[in-house]
Protein backbone atom coordinates (compact mmCIF):
# COMPACT_ATOMS: atom_id res chain seq x y z
CA UNK A 1 0.00 0.00 0.00
CA UNK A 2 1.27 3.53 -1.00
CA UNK A 3 0.69 5.75 1.52
CA UNK A 4 2.51 8.66 -0.76
CA UNK A 5 0.87 11.77 -0.51
CA UNK A 6 0.56 13.50 -3.79
CA UNK A 7 2.16 17.67 -4.16
CA UNK A 8 1.18 20.17 -5.77
CA UNK A 9 2.40 23.62 -7.21
CA UNK A 10 0.58 26.39 -8.36
CA UNK A 11 1.83 28.52 -11.08
CA UNK A 12 0.37 31.95 -13.04
CA UNK A 13 1.20 31.37 -16.55
CA UNK A 14 2.17 28.72 -18.88
CA UNK A 15 3.95 28.96 -22.60
CA UNK A 16 1.47 27.41 -24.75
CA UNK A 17 3.14 25.29 -27.86
CA UNK A 18 1.91 28.21 -30.62
CA UNK A 19 4.45 30.61 -28.81
CA UNK A 20 1.40 32.50 -26.75
CA UNK A 21 1.36 32.79 -23.11
CA UNK A 22 -1.14 32.09 -21.63
CA UNK A 23 -2.21 33.77 -17.67
CA UNK A 24 -4.40 32.98 -14.74
CA UNK A 25 -6.97 34.69 -13.04
CA UNK A 26 -4.60 33.95 -9.71
CA UNK A 27 -2.02 36.59 -9.90
CA UNK A 28 -3.62 38.82 -12.77
CA UNK A 29 -6.60 39.99 -10.51
CA UNK A 30 -3.52 41.15 -8.15
CA UNK A 31 -2.42 43.96 -10.46
CA UNK A 32 -4.71 47.61 -11.12
CA UNK A 33 -6.57 46.95 -14.54
CA UNK A 34 -4.75 49.13 -16.72
CA UNK A 35 -1.85 46.84 -16.20
CA UNK A 36 -3.46 43.79 -16.85
CA UNK A 37 -3.32 41.46 -19.62
CA UNK A 38 -6.08 39.90 -19.94
CA UNK A 39 -4.67 36.78 -21.16
CA UNK A 40 -6.63 34.03 -19.07
CA UNK A 41 -9.41 33.21 -21.29
CA UNK A 42 -8.55 30.10 -23.44
CA UNK A 43 -9.97 28.19 -25.78
CA UNK A 44 -9.53 24.28 -25.54
CA UNK A 45 -10.95 21.04 -26.85
CA UNK A 46 -12.95 19.01 -24.17
CA UNK A 47 -14.01 15.97 -25.56
CA UNK A 48 -13.65 16.46 -29.64
CA UNK A 49 -15.57 19.80 -28.85
CA UNK A 50 -14.67 23.31 -28.76
CA UNK A 51 -14.72 24.88 -26.01
CA UNK A 52 -13.51 28.61 -24.06
CA UNK A 53 -12.98 28.68 -20.48
CA UNK A 54 -11.42 31.33 -17.81
CA UNK A 55 -8.36 29.77 -16.18
CA UNK A 56 -8.05 30.81 -12.00
CA UNK A 57 -4.63 29.13 -11.98
CA UNK A 58 -2.03 26.26 -13.40
CA UNK A 59 -0.62 23.28 -11.36
CA UNK A 60 1.59 20.69 -11.76
CA UNK A 61 0.52 17.61 -8.99
CA UNK A 62 3.16 15.36 -8.45
CA UNK A 63 2.30 11.79 -8.15
CA UNK A 64 4.48 8.38 -8.35
CA UNK A 65 7.07 10.40 -9.80
CA UNK A 66 4.59 11.34 -12.56
CA UNK A 67 4.38 15.11 -13.62
CA UNK A 68 0.62 16.09 -14.11
CA UNK A 69 0.57 19.83 -15.81
CA UNK A 70 -3.26 20.78 -15.08
CA UNK A 71 -5.44 23.68 -14.62
CA UNK A 72 -8.53 25.30 -12.87
CA UNK A 73 -11.12 26.82 -15.05
CA UNK A 74 -14.51 28.14 -14.86
CA UNK A 75 -15.90 26.88 -18.32
CA UNK A 76 -17.92 29.09 -19.87
CA UNK A 77 -21.64 27.72 -21.39
CA UNK A 78 -21.94 26.44 -25.16
CA UNK A 79 -22.03 29.29 -27.68
CA UNK A 80 -25.95 30.48 -28.84
CA UNK A 81 -26.46 28.20 -31.55
CA UNK A 82 -28.84 30.07 -33.31
CA UNK A 83 -26.30 33.14 -33.38
CA UNK A 84 -23.62 30.93 -34.36
CA UNK A 85 -25.86 29.71 -37.65
CA UNK A 86 -27.09 33.00 -37.74
CA UNK A 87 -23.18 34.58 -38.47
CA UNK A 88 -22.08 31.49 -40.45
CA UNK A 89 -20.14 30.00 -37.41
CA UNK A 90 -18.23 33.21 -37.19
CA UNK A 91 -19.74 34.97 -34.21
CA UNK A 92 -19.50 32.87 -31.33
CA UNK A 93 -21.51 34.23 -28.02
CA UNK A 94 -21.43 32.30 -25.15
CA UNK A 95 -22.62 32.98 -21.05
CA UNK A 96 -20.44 33.05 -18.33
CA UNK A 97 -20.98 30.29 -16.28
CA UNK A 98 -21.59 29.70 -12.52
CA UNK A 99 -18.46 30.22 -10.89
CA UNK A 100 -19.15 28.10 -8.15
CA UNK A 101 -18.04 24.54 -10.54
CA UNK A 102 -14.39 24.72 -11.17
CA UNK A 103 -12.94 22.02 -13.59
CA UNK A 104 -10.04 20.78 -13.53
CA UNK A 105 -8.59 19.85 -17.01
CA UNK A 106 -5.17 19.25 -18.41
CA UNK A 107 -3.10 22.15 -20.31
CA UNK A 108 -2.39 19.63 -23.39
CA UNK A 109 -6.17 20.18 -24.42
CA UNK A 110 -5.80 23.79 -24.45
CA UNK A 111 -5.18 25.62 -28.20
CA UNK A 112 -4.75 29.35 -28.14
CA UNK A 113 -5.51 32.35 -25.66
CA UNK A 114 -8.76 34.20 -26.11
CA UNK A 115 -10.62 37.58 -25.90
CA UNK A 116 -14.03 37.19 -24.34
CA UNK A 117 -15.43 40.71 -24.92
CA UNK A 118 -18.70 41.55 -23.77
CA UNK A 119 -21.68 41.42 -25.69
CA UNK A 120 -24.77 43.22 -25.49
CA UNK A 121 -28.11 42.23 -27.02
CA UNK A 122 -29.84 44.83 -29.44
CA UNK A 123 -31.90 47.47 -26.92
CA UNK A 124 -29.51 46.58 -23.78
CA UNK A 125 -27.96 49.72 -22.74
CA UNK A 126 -23.95 49.42 -22.12
CA UNK A 127 -23.87 51.91 -19.04
CA UNK A 128 -24.28 48.85 -16.30
CA UNK A 129 -21.41 46.53 -16.09
CA UNK A 130 -23.50 44.32 -14.03
CA UNK A 131 -25.47 42.58 -16.84
CA UNK A 132 -22.67 41.72 -18.69
CA UNK A 133 -23.10 37.75 -18.16
CA UNK A 134 -22.92 36.92 -22.51
CA UNK A 135 -19.33 37.32 -24.22
CA UNK A 136 -17.96 36.86 -27.83
CA UNK A 137 -14.87 34.95 -28.79
CA UNK A 138 -12.15 36.82 -30.36
CA UNK A 139 -9.22 34.99 -31.40
CA UNK A 140 -5.33 36.50 -32.78
CA UNK A 141 -4.97 36.70 -36.40
CA UNK A 142 -2.15 35.77 -37.26
CA UNK A 143 -0.49 36.82 -40.83
CA UNK A 144 -0.03 33.55 -41.96
CA UNK A 145 -3.51 32.45 -41.29
CA UNK A 146 -4.44 34.84 -44.36
CA UNK A 147 -3.84 33.60 -48.24
CA UNK A 148 -4.35 36.13 -50.77
CA UNK A 149 -6.43 34.61 -53.51
CA UNK A 150 -5.67 36.45 -57.11
CA UNK A 151 -7.55 36.07 -59.83
CA UNK A 152 -6.33 37.30 -62.87
CA UNK A 153 -8.10 38.63 -65.65
CA UNK A 154 -7.36 39.52 -69.16
CA UNK A 155 -5.54 42.67 -68.53
CA UNK A 156 -3.28 40.68 -66.03
CA UNK A 157 -4.32 42.92 -63.06
CA UNK A 158 -5.08 41.24 -60.00
CA UNK A 159 -8.82 41.77 -58.87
Amino acid sequence: MDLEEPRMERFAQLRLPNGQVAWSLWQEQKWEDIKVRRAWNIKLNLAGEVQFAEVLYYFTLIRKNVHYTLAAVWMFLAPDQQILDNSLSVLWVCEQAETDTITIIDVKWINGVIAMIPFRRAGLAWDDEGDVYEYFVLEKLFCNSVVPDYDSNQDGENV
